[in-house]
């Protein structure tokens, strides 16, 4: 075996699980925001919502999870969950400036704190980074109690009570409770990060204690337990009140998809490396908050007028578009960067 081609795998399959997410992300995206009603409504809806749901976030958040392992100090897991929580924020801003500039010219009103404080993504990854970085001062590299608190998190997912005071609710949001802009709070979702770190520990102690008949066998056991609640799955994931708020089967459902999820695209990084698909979606993972970011901004932005107005065809038009000039936003913004950092080793 080649540990460097291994390595190399490795990486690919990585990227390439942090592509799939984000393209499953731009996807329900457009579903949420772009498609009409009775379109959301319709089975076509349901199930762009089932494939923006595990294969999207709780992968993304797993992934991350996992390459926390390899990070540096506690004051590197503040700095950079700091800085995810201050991009959280410009984000939120940015994708709704649209909506932002109506209501302040009297065209729209909504209660912009709602937009402002929505929990999405960024603040759960800020947020993650910095209690991991806290549980590691405990725990040390023991993976055990990763584990353990991954399943405490997505138990008490469903029970954070909702508060009434209305200042509190938009801090509370990010902890847990059934608002309509808490979207990714810690409880449950914490424990996909947690459970991410915690493999990430246990792997090499993993691969030495089970020889690959038993392997073969838990994915076997896997693919039984996907398939057999399957139908609870894809329910759970096609209500997003009940996705951004589930509980631990879910959890526990949604970790053992991973795992299966995690396998195929190791088999697709291995045998098709070198294919252009493959490359591009994993450019996509590997330049994935750059990717998410941008095409937020577009989806926010242009969602403000045309709210819920677009057919399927339009829909359909819109993903490829929307791509398109998402990668060459990002393709420049590198090339910028790439240029500038290249004349200040010459000066």
């Amino acid at each position: 075996m080649n540990p460097e081609k291994d390595h190399t795998t490795r990486n690919l399959t990585a990227d390439l699980l942090k592509g799939i997410a984000v393209l499953a992300m731009i996807q329900v995206h457009l579903m949420e925001l772009f498609a009409r009603q009775d379109i959301y409504d319709s089975s076509t809806g349901k199930l762009s919502l089932f494939i923006g749901s595990v294969p999207a976030a709780p992968v993304f958040m797993a992934v991350m999870g996992y390459f926390l392992v390899f990070s540096g100090p506690l004051s590197s897991f503040i700095k950079r969950g700091l800085k995810l929580i201050f991009w959280g924020f410009l984000l939120n801003i940015g994708l709704n400036f649209h909506l932002i500039y109506d209501v302040w010219s009297g065209t729209k009103q909504v209660n912009l704190l709602q937009y402002v404080f929505g929990a999405d993504i960024l603040f759960l990854a800020g947020l993650a980074v910095i209690l991991i970085g806290l549980f590691k001062l405990i725990f040390k590299n023991f993976y055990l109690p990763y584990f353990i608190l991954a399943l405490v998190f997505s138990f008490f997912g469903q029970y954070i009570p909702v508060v009434s005071d209305h200042k509190l609710q938009y801090l509370m949001a990010f902890g847990g409770g059934n608002y309509p802009w808490s979207y990714f709070p810690l409880f449950p979702w914490l424990a996909y990060p947690l459970a991410g770190y915690a493999f990430g520990l246990a792997q090499n102690r993993i691969r030495k204690s089970l020889s690959s008949k038993y392997i073969l066998l838990i994915i076997i056991a896997i693919v039984l337990f996907i398939s057999g609640f399957v139908a609870f799955g894809y329910q759970e994931s096609s209500d997003l009140r009940k996705y951004y708020h589930h509980g631990i089967l879910f959890f526990i459902w949604a970790m053992t998809f991973i795992l299966c999820w995690v396998w195929i695209n190791h088999y697709i990084a291995e045998k098709t490396g070198s294919f252009i698909i493959t490359r591009y979606i994993g450019w996509l993972g590997k330049n994935v908050t750059a990717i998410f970011v941008i095409q937020w901004l577009i989806i926010g932005n242009i969602a403000t007028q045309i709210w819920k107005t677009q057919t399927l065809k339009e829909l359909i038009l819109w993903g490829p578009g929307i791509l398109i000039v998402t990668s060459l936003l990002v393709f420049l913004k590198n090339r910028i960067k790439t240029y500038y950092s290249d004349r200040k080793e010459l000066m």
